[in-house]
């Protein structure tokens, strides 16, 4: 039996483990600590919490409000040699290992450089199939300008403590994310 009695999180799930996937990109790694991070799919009939589930939301809900959550496509290489890295344009909290079924509205064309080496490093921007919020956001270019910006900052921001500097190559809207896309897919 598990001591819960300061606060822990338990659940069970009752169902198969699906899609399981490690993942070791770096933003994993530093996110947990750890030299990848493990998680898998279970069907929502199949979870149950036990308890903690409002820690789990509080938890979520304390990160910074950023509208952009990181994620990566599973099934995909990009040129880095990781899968290919997608922001999901999203105002709810979510969690680690959340599977999003989403639609892309478009990339972010980056190179980056580290230790003398440039390579590429684009973002791909999605939105969550069927969200009431976010759902008649269709292209990238739909965003005002100042969100753009806004975008930028933060991919700077988040290479700030890594020894790597990015350049932005341009903004392409949902044809040129589904084809960047479709050539990362192995």
């Amino acid at each position: 039996m598990n001591d819960t009695s300061r606060g822990g999180v338990r659940f069970e799930i009752a169902g198969p483990l699906m899609s399981p996937l490690n993942c070791h990109c770096s933003q994993c790694r530093r996110q947990h600590g750890a030299a990848f991070r493990s998680r898998v799919r279970v069907k929502a009939e199949d979870f149950r919490w036990l308890q903690g589930e409002d820690l789990a939301r509080q938890a979520a809900a304390g990160r910074p409000d950023l509208s952009v959550r990181l994620g990566l496509i599973p099934s995909t290489k990009a040129d880095d040699g990781d899968p290919l890295d997608v922001l999901i344009i999203h105002d709810a909290a979510t969690y680690p290992g959340l599977v999003l079924k989403c639609k892309p509205i478009g990339v972010l064309d980056v190179e980056q450089a580290a230790n003398g080496k440039k390579e590429r490093n684009d973002r791909v921007f999605v939105v969550p199939d069927r969200s009431p919020f976010e759902g008649d956001l269709q292209d990238i270019n739909q965003l005002p300008p100042r969100a753009i910006d806004e975008l930028e900052k933060f991919f700077q921001a988040t290479n700030a403590l890594e020894a790597k500097t990015l350049r932005f190559l341009g903004w392409g809207g949902r044809e040129k994310a589904i084809k960047r896309i479709n050539s990362a897919m192995r």
